[in-house]
Formats: C-alpha cells, structure tokens, sequence
C-alpha cells in the first residue's frame, strides 16, 4: 500500500516532467505491528471485537527525492477511504540545488487478520 502510493507519485513526477528526480531512494520502510493496543471492556453477547478482524501496524519510513514527488505522496495519504493515517513526518529540504530533499516520519495502519477455518 505505502509502496504503491510512492511510485504512483513518481511515476506521475516523471510523466509531467521526465527530467525529474521524482523518487531517489527508500532508506528505510519497516513494518511493526503495535502491541500497546487498548483493551476495551468487556465484550457484551453479539457484540464484534475488532481486535479479532484486525491488527493496527506502524510503518517507519525514510524517502528521498524532489519536493513536488514527497508532497504528492503525503497527499495520497490523505485522501478518502484510505487505511494510512500519518503520525509523524519530518521534510528536509535540499542542501543543494540538485541534491534530493528527505521525508521521515510515521504511518498508522490496518491490516486484517486471515480468517480462522472452522
């Protein structure tokens, strides 16, 4: 999913502009699942835990490449219907003229758990 929504703003990048930078590298892109889930109350009969259906992972990430292609891929992030929230995010511009810029940070997300066979 996260793989998905930066090479679509790179692959936009280079279509507007095919000298563009658009993604130089993926430093880092790790997936933990988040343990310090809250437990709710009590479950009443009928009722669904969602902590049964799904499990809500954490993914660091480290990017770099040009501006226009980064922002594009924070948006992404934005959009309805989506599963990634951004926890946190850190932009560092380029040093130089030509040199990449840097996105770190946070993503929240789900992932459903397979169903167990009866």
């Amino acid at each position: 999913m996260i793989a998905t929504r930066l090479f679509t703003a790179h692959d936009a990048a280079r279509e507007a502009a095919p000298d563009s930078m658009a993604v130089r590298s993926i430093g880092q892109l790790k997936l933990d699942e988040r343990r310090t889930q809250r437990a709710g109350p009590g479950r009443r009969r009928g009722e669904v835990d969602l902590r049964d259906l799904v499990v809500q992972e954490r993914v660091t990430f480290l990017f770099e490449g040009d501006e226009a292609t980064l922002a594009a891929f924070l948006e992404s992030c934005r959009q309805p219907g989506r599963t990634l929230v951004v926890e946190t995010w850190t932009f560092t511009a380029a040093q130089r003229r030509g040199d990449p810029c840097q996105l770190k940070g946070t993503l929240l997300g789900i992932a459903f758990k397979p169903q167990e066979s009866k």
